[in-house]
């Protein structure tokens, strides 16, 4: 595939398709790793709700969590140096 180039009318053509049909992928609960019984939650990034404290602890868990390893990896190359 290195050596492929289009040429302008492959271009144009290829243009025209993004143009003319508008792409739209299908989600099923299979293309996400879904498990049976498993629930979904819409989650809404442009106008986002409050976060609840259980989510709060969630997240200071793993931000603790990240700090502690990311220092401790750090510290071992920095000694390594």
């Amino acid at each position: 595939m290195g050596g492929d180039v289009l040429s302008q009318s492959e271009v144009e053509n290829l243009l025209s398709a993004m143009d003319s049909e508008p792409a739209v992928a299908e989600v099923t609960s299979d293309s996400l790793g879904v498990r049976p019984g498993e629930k979904i939650t819409a989650y809404d990034f442009k106008r986002p709700e409050r976060v609840g404290k259980e989510q709060m602890r969630a997240l200071q868990t793993m931000h603790e969590g990240f700090g502690r390893n990311f220092g401790a990896a750090l510290s071992a190359l920095l000694r390594t140096i």
